[in-house]
């Protein structure tokens, strides 16, 4: 007689491979997403972390150790800054208390570029001969050869909700 044998296909890609394997290939997938995540983290560590370094420079007047935190494209607008000072102003930057800088967010544009919210306590604002309160800035960040610099395209300016507001 005549037997007839059901031929199947497997409906899961798991019956093709070993369990060990399959799991193998699950537990080398978690480690790659939650590697990747690590990464991320570290990139924003990096870049709150430079940013911040620049912040105490630059609104310090510490113009120098600022501009070595920046681009070569965002020096220019160091120097500005720094042509602009009086032995008036050095005279009250010295004489005040340091200015206080909190880090915010880091917040990613694209894999070589970020924005980091500052919040600045006791500016000496030399262009409005004024100290301020407290304000928020952004700066912008950019990764060139593995490294993230300030890249300014003008010199920073607050966020401010009413630009009459002092």
């Amino acid at each position: 007689m005549y037997s007839q044998q059901k031929h199947t296909q497997p409906n899961h890609i798991t019956h093709l491979l070993p369990h060990g394997l399959t799991r193998c290939i699950c537990a080398l997938m978690a480690g790659i997403m939650t590697t990747s995540c690590h990464l991320m983290s570290n990139d924003e560590r990096q870049i709150a972390q430079q940013a911040e370094k620049f912040a105490e420079y630059y609104f310090n007047y510490d113009l120098d150790k600022a501009a070595g935190c920046c681009t070569t494209d965002s020096r220019p607008w160091i120097q500005l800054l720094a042509s602009n000072l009086t032995a008036e102003d050095i005279r009250r930057i010295r004489a005040s208390q340091q200015t206080e800088t909190i880090m915010g967010d880091v917040e990613m544009l694209s894999d070589t570029s970020a924005v980091v919210s500052c919040q600045v306590s006791e500016f000496i604002d030399i262009t409005a001969d004024t100290t301020k309160q407290q304000r928020t800035y952004l700066i912008p960040m950019v990764c060139r050869n593995g490294q993230w610099h300030v890249r300014m395209a003008g010199p920073l300016r607050s966020e401010r909700k009413n630009p009459f507001q002092d």
